[in-house]
């Protein structure tokens, strides 16, 4: 290993850094704190932070925290290393060897959060720092970077602690998984951009980004993550992808820690080159082939149906069923489309959820079982599926891809490998049986104590508000040349539990000449080397990867 730079160079700017800095005596476990000095800092220095937001492993606020913080200039003991793989950013997040212990802060300042979960007035310089959260004398140590050139006065910090339900009544660590926040700012040309897209991505392991978020009206953004420890070694080499429309794409290699980032800036750059399209389709009234989708449901209420702008469709089983993520301020409405004034959406339009039929429980004794929160029982599992007219495809050339800009809200309780709520992208060749190209449901596995019957897994993360995304790009390499193709949705509840969530929406399909990057439903070993050697290579690598053996056709039987 070697001394990163970076890291030592940030520790030489917070000689500054805090009020109530204690001197380098302070190490791991020492039974003597170190001595106490004077706060002096009471105005946040440049490019510093001045408020803190404390959220736990399921994004909660948690209020009424005591939390105090440490300099990695004061913990004389602090190392920060990074490896000899020079094309993963290792200089991101904090990469550490090991964490100061409860006796360290002892003479830290102390500061306690609101019923929101902030705390103001530290007054961070850009640097190392490291977090003591405490609540109902639980506690937990994070590591923490500002970045030389942050502009935002606040950083959120999601910590490894679960609260069991919103009130926090009961508290506990979390020790099998990865939780941390990486938060920054998107420019062009110099300026911040609005809307751009920011995810963090383990590939196939996790099934594309695990983590989303658009930027604000200031370039900001912040990405709140919660991964199984499972995937630890494939979070060294993890992605982070960044687009707009109009701009280049950005993607860059970095190492993920269970850690926050914060003040990084990116800055994408305008792309000049036409972008056309193969087949596009909007769903708008002027689409000639808007009417030539063929739309098929297993039950009658909860089916494919378009959804227009100016809706009153709301999930009518919100607070009782099931609840919204933290940061969703919808009431539970369904948003309207992407563009233009139509989408297709999975769900019941009564309900605004794909709850078809809500079962009557009764219990052994024929008494009516406690519903409330319990995520939306339905009678029976059920599906639906929505394809396109034909796509000719005879004259193209690869790489050629499919993306559309889609919404999803499901189950958090098991909506991975083994789990529920399919969402699969299917294709047909010459009136032939459809194949699945690609699922759209999580592999990161999240860790909480708190009770997932009741709380989303969205398209941006777990347990955070749905908002429309641009899918990564699915390969359809292997269908260059073909003249009559199919491209089928399918959303499958597999089983008849949890489904009051609001279900999935798609918009603004898209076929183009450009490399497919998501991970494939199937292995597939037929890798044309025509298309450039990397390009051919990493996408066999991907097919490898996201091979079947992810995916349980028939997961086990369930009850609550």
């Amino acid at each position: 290993m070697k001394l990163n730079i970076i890291a030592t160079m940030l520790l030489a700017s917070t000689g500054m850094i805090m009020t109530g800095c204690g001197s380098d005596s302070g190490s791991s476990g020492s039974s003597t704190p170190p001595s106490q000095t004077t706060p002096e800092e009471t105005v946040t220095p440049a490019n510093g932070v001045e408020r803190l937001i404390i959220t736990d492993a399921s994004h909660l606020a948690l209020a009424d925290a005591d939390i105090r913080i440490l300099s990695a200039a004061q913990w004389s003991n602090n190392v920060t290393s990074i490896s000899d793989n020079n094309t993963v950013d290792h200089s991101l997040f904090v990469q550490y060897d090991r964490l100061p212990v409860i006796n360290d802060f002892s003479s830290a300042r102390e500061y306690t959060t609101d019923h929101l979960g902030v705390s103001g007035s530290v007054h961070l310089a850009p640097g190392i720092y490291y977090i003591l959260v405490r609540k109902h004398s639980e506690t937990a140590i994070v590591p923490f970077i500002i970045h030389p050139t942050n502009t935002n006065k606040e950083l959120s910090i999601n910590v490894p602690l679960t609260c069991n339900n919103a009130e926090c009544e009961t508290i506990h660590p979390v020790n099998e998984a990865i939780i941390g926040t990486l938060s920054g700012q998107v420019l062009a040309q110099g300026q911040p951009l609005a809307n751009a897209q920011v995810s963090l991505s383990g590939g196939a392991a996790t099934n594309g980004a695990f983590v989303t978020a658009l930027t604000d009206a200031k370039g900001y953004f912040s990405l709140a993550f919660n991964v199984s420890d499972e995937l630890g070694d494939t979070l060294k080499n993890a992605t982070l992808m960044i687009s707009a429309p109009g701009y280049i794409s950005l993607t860059k290699q970095v190492a993920v820690t269970s850690s926050i980032s914060g003040g990084s800036q990116f800055t994408l750059i305008p792309n000049t080159e036409a972008t056309t399209s193969i087949w596009q389709e909007t769903f708008e009234e002027d689409s000639a082939t808007r009417d030539e989708w063929e739309n098929a449901s297993t039950v009658e209420e909860t089916k494919w149906s378009l959804l227009q702008k100016n809706h009153k469709i709301i999930n009518k089983d919100v607070n009782r069923l099931v609840t919204l993520a933290p940061d969703d301020s919808s009431n539970g409405k369904l948003p309207d489309p992407a563009q233009g004034n139509y989408a297709y959406w999975y769900g019941n339009g009564v309900a605004g959820s794909f709850l078809n039929k809500e079962a009557s429980l009764l219990t052994e004794e024929g008494q009516p079982v406690e519903t409330r929160l319990n995520g939306g029982t339905s009678a029976q599992a059920y599906y639906g599926t929505l394809t396109s007219p034909v796509i000719d495809l005879s004259t193209t050339q690869k790489p050629i891809s499919l993306s559309f800009k889609t919404w999803w809200e499901i189950e958090s309780v098991n909506p991975s490998s083994r789990g529920y709520d399919a969402m699969d992208v299917e294709v047909s060749v010459n009136g032939g049986e459809f194949k699945k190209l690609a699922r759209l449901n999580p592999l990161s596995d999240p860790q909480t104590d708190y009770n997932r019957w009741s709380i989303p897994f969205s398209n941006f993360g777990f347990n955070l508000a749905p908002q429309f995304a641009q899918q990564e790009a699915i390969s359809l390499d292997e269908y260059a040349g073909q003249s009559k193709v199919k491209i089928r949705f399918k959303f499958d509840t597999v089983d008849q539990y949890y489904n009051a969530y609001r279900g999935w929406i798609i918009d603004d399909i898209v076929i183009q000449n450009q490399p497919g990057t998501f991970p494939l439903y199937s292995n597939n070993e037929e890798v044309d080397d025509e298309v450039s050697m990397f390009v051919a290579k990493a996408a066999k690598a991907l097919m490898q990867l996201a091979s079947s053996s992810r995916w349980i056709e028939n997961p086990p039987e369930r009850t609550q």
